[in-house]
Parts: C-alpha cells; sequence; structure tokens
C-alpha cells in the first residue's frame, strides 16, 4: 500500500553528529574554507537557524578572534605595541570557522 520512509534511529543520528563535530575539529585551511561554503547549501530553514545561534554567539565569537589574535606569540601584523600577531589571526580564524561550522551542524541537527 504506503511506502514506508526510511527513518534513522536517534541514537544513529546523534552518533553521526558527534562524529561529524570530531571531523570539523580537524579541518584547517583550504578544507575549513570548502566546509564553511558547503554549509550555506544545508538549506533556508537550517541557515535561519544557525543565524540565530551565530547571533546569540556575537560575543563569544568576537571574545575568541580578540584572545587568539592577541594572545599567540609570533610575527606583529603591522608595527606597534599592540599588534596582533600574524600567527594568532590564523589560529583565530581556524577556531572561528570551526566555531561557525559546529554552530551550522547544531542547527541542522535540531532541524
Amino acid at each position: 500500500m504506503f511506502a514506508k520512509t526510511p527513518t534513522v534511529h536517534p541514537a544513529t543520528r546523534l552518533v553521526a553528529w558527534l562524529v561529524l563535530l570530531i571531523a570539523v575539529q580537524c579541518l584547517s585551511g583550504t578544507a575549513l574554507l570548502l566546509a564553511c561554503l558547503l554549509a550555506l547549501l544545508s538549506g533556508g530553514r537550517v541557515m535561519r537557524r544557525g543565524g540565530r545561534l551565530i547571533w546569540r554567539a556575537r560575543w563569544l565569537l568576537l571574545s575568541l578572534v580578540l584572545v587568539f589574535a592577541w594572545s599567540v606569540a609570533g610575527e606583529p601584523l603591522w608595527n606597534g605595541s599592540l599588534a596582533p600577531t600574524r600567527e594568532g589571526l590564523d589560529e583565530a580564524l581556524k577556531h572561528l570557522g570551526r566555531l561557525l561550522l559546529v554552530l551550522v551542524s547544531v542547527a541542522a541537527f535540531l532541524e
């Protein structure tokens, strides 16, 4: 009669989501950038919820960038005593991208 739609057990979905979160933490550079661009294709509802999550975490994201940019030792970005380091900005952008992917994956999991 009616075709039954296949459903995935909630525990399987949770384990797959946790594996995705671990995989996101291993990304850097071009792979991280591509993953962020692919996350934009996740759909309207997911992106709206993800946007709300990102907006709520804006101060966390800002403080993450500031702490990494100014606390990691390395070559200063410009001459001056209060300049962030190139290495710090690199680390800050990596962690920012990873956290953005995690927030979008949480939105996808909730939708």
